[in-house]
This record gives structure tokens, C-alpha cells and sequence, in this order.
């Protein structure tokens, strides 16, 4: 059984309230949580076409969520950090080919020296391509544009003078400053797809699973470990996370009581070292009840 540590989601939509993300952030300073962590779309489509492959069924979005208003995911993060003391801030996943990674880089360099070393880089490939059309970036080149990306930012990261010939982006040899607290400073990859496994093993720092079962984390997390093993960063700690849901009056879902204890047991067993709870009604009060029941896990411990 592995040591499994637990993370909270954040708010970063829908019902959003400034004393709330305190309240959070002192909770879970105060119980030891690992993490805290937001998620990442700038807009969302009034239609779309596209299928998010992590979601059951017809893989086809909550319309609730795509309706509820989103806050500019590192944005939050750098309003956590002043909010908190210890726990570590994510972004779970940023979509990264939407984004010019210098910019990401220093967006995450500054969350991490702000908080003093406490920042966690999550990215993804993404999988709505009306968002994509929408900030003008090519949905088809996503995967190539991911990998690209963090070794670009890798190399502002620990180069002295970063430089980078392409291709997606090229440019000569920069000043890039302050650099890391931590290094090297997280980063973890999103997504479920062969693929995606290849490059959290190769290129990352950990894997940032959606809902899965723990049978299915299992598979995942045996899996990945296999692939590390082959990896140049092989030396280097790896994470594997994974999310539960928790819906408020939802007999299947709901996490209150004894359960919460028996399904850290559960992701223990199967080889995940941190469990998101992951608040599914996007109200701010609701995630902060959650992070009292997870506190008093933690403490039950």
C-alpha cells in the first residue's frame, strides 16, 4: 500500500466566492492536504461537436459546467497562493498547445516563487477543438505542440540563457528570470490515451487521472510505472494522482462518514499516491464542506 496523500479541488468555476478560497486554503494548511487544484478553458462553444474521451457514456460535456462561469485557471492559482502557507497548487491540466509556452512559463515561474516553491504545472493535449478554433490554435498539430512545449519550458526553467530553434516557435538566446524554487519545478501530464501515458513517463513528473475506479487507477498507475522505468527521467520521483467525484445527495458518489476512509484505502491499495476530491456542483461552499470531510480523514489517520 502506498502512502497515499489527498488534494482538494478548487473553486475556479461556477460559484465563486473570495472568503471561501481562504477558508479552503486554511483547512487544508492546517489538516496536511498534498494539493489544491484548478482546472483550465478559457471559453467555451454554445455548441459543439467535440467529445471529451475521459467522460462515460457519449463522452459528451456537462452542460451545466460549460454554462457556469470559469475563472482564468493560473490566475486563481496565484490568488491560492496568497491564501495559503503549505499546501501545493496545480493546474490540472492546462491545455498548453492553446497557449504560447513562454508565457506559461513565466506565469508558473511566478506562482512558484510567490508561494515559495509550491507550484505544480499539470498539461494536457485538450480535446475541444471549438476552443481551440476559437484562440486561433491548430487542433490537429495538439500533441506535437504539448511535447514541444515542455521542453521549451524545461529549457527556460534550467537553461541560463534559454534558446530555441523551433519548430512551433523559435527564438534566440533569452534573458529568463528568476528561475524555479524547486527544481525541477512539476510537471505532470493529463489524459488517458496510450500516448498520453508515453509522455507523462518520458516528459513528466507525474500523471493527473480523471475519474477512474480503483481497478482502472490500478492499470493505470502499473502502467505507468512500467513505462518510467524506461524513461530518461527515471531517477527523478513520479506522481500518480487520480480524482473521485463527490455529489452532495448522490448515494453513489457521496463521501461522508466512514466511506471516505474505506476509499482512501481502496486508491492506497491500487498504487495511487494522491486522491483528488474532486467537488462536482462547482459551489464554493459545498467544496469547502468537502474539505472538512477529507481533513477529518486525514486526521482520523
Amino acid at each position: 500500500m502506498s502512502t497515499l496523500e489527498l488534494a482538494i479541488r478548487l473553486p475556479w468555476c461556477g460559484d465563486i466566492r473570495r472568503a471561501d478560497i481562504f477558508q479552503i486554503g486554511r483547512i487544508a494548511d492546517e489538516a496536511g492536504f498534498h494539493s489544491g487544484w484548478v482546472g483550465d478553458h478559457i471559453v467555451y462553444p454554445m455548441s459543439t461537436e467535440s467529445r471529451n474521451p475521459s467522460v462515460p457514456g457519449d463522452g459528451k460535456y456537462p452542460e451545466a459546467v460549460m454554462q457556469a462561469p470559469t475563472y482564468e485557471a493560473l490566475t486563481v492559482l496565484a490568488f491560492a497562493a496568497a491564501a495559503t502557507t503549505r499546501l501545493r497548487l496545480g493546474i490540472g491540466c492546462c491545455v498548453l498547445p492553446q497557449r504560447q509556452p513562454l508565457v506559461v512559463a513565466k506565469q508558473a515561474v511566478t506562482i512558484d516563487q510567490l508561494s515559495e516553491g509550491r507550484m505544480i504545472l499539470g498539461v494536457v493535449g485538450g480535446w475541444l477543438e471549438e476552443e481551440f478554433a476559437a484562440l486561433d490554435a491548430a487542433f490537429e498539430r495538439r500533441g506535437a505542440r504539448l511535447e514541444h512545449g515542455v521542453r521549451l519550458i524545461r529549457e527556460c526553467f534550467e537553461a541560463q540563457h534559454p534558446e530555441w530553434p523551433g519548430p512551433h516557435w523559435q527564438f534566440p538566446p533569452l534573458r529568463f528570470e528568476p528561475k524555479p524554487v524547486q527544481v525541477p519545478l512539476p510537471i505532470w501530464f493529463g489524459g488517458h490515451s496510450v500516448a498520453a501515458m508515453r509522455r507523462a513517463a518520458e516528459l513528466g513528473d507525474g500523471w493527473c487521472g480523471s475519474v477512474q475506479s480503483p481497478v482502472h487507477a490500478r492499470r493505470f498507475a502499473e502502467t505507468l510505472r512500467e513505462l518510467r522505468a524506461g524513461s530518461p527521467r527515471r531517477e527523478i520521483p513520479f506522481t500518480v494522482m487520480v480524482s473521485v467525484p463527490h455529489i452532495p445527495g448522490d448515494p453513489d458518489s457521496d463521501l461522508r462518514g466512514s466511506r471516505l476512509h474505506d476509499v482512501i484505502g481502496d486508491y492506497a491499495d491500487a498504487g495511487v499516491d494522491v486522491l483528488m476530491l474532486d467537488e462536482r456542483t462547482r459551489t464554493s461552499r459545498a467544496v469547502v464542506e468537502l474539505a472538512e470531510l477529507g481533513a477529518g480523514a486525514l486526521q482520523a489517520r
